[in-house]
């Protein structure tokens, strides 16, 4: 009966620190793709805003490029245009 309990306690404390070690490898994973992701090159800035215009730029990150909408786009097609 000892016996079972001793191994039962072995085999959860192997499990336990597997998992954690498991969670600290992945966390690190994650910390760094993050840290290495922040960086925007002064190029890629330059080619949005030349690929944006006159419409300007909403958002440059190390992945994408988003121009700002222009302002009459907001304008809803229920409304009669005046003029």
């Amino acid at each position: 009966m000892e016996h079972q309990d001793s191994d039962s306690t072995l085999i959860k404390t192997i499990g336990m620190t597997v998992s954690k070690i498991a969670l600290y490898i992945c966390v690190c994973v994650t910390m760094g793709m993050v840290i290495s992701t922040c960086k925007v090159d002064e190029n890629v800035i330059i080619q949005c805003e030349e690929s944006c215009g006159s419409q300007g730029v909403k958002e440059v990150t190390s992945t994408s490029c988003e121009c700002a909408v222009p302002s009459d786009a907001f304008s809803s097609p229920f409304v009669i245009p005046s003029g």
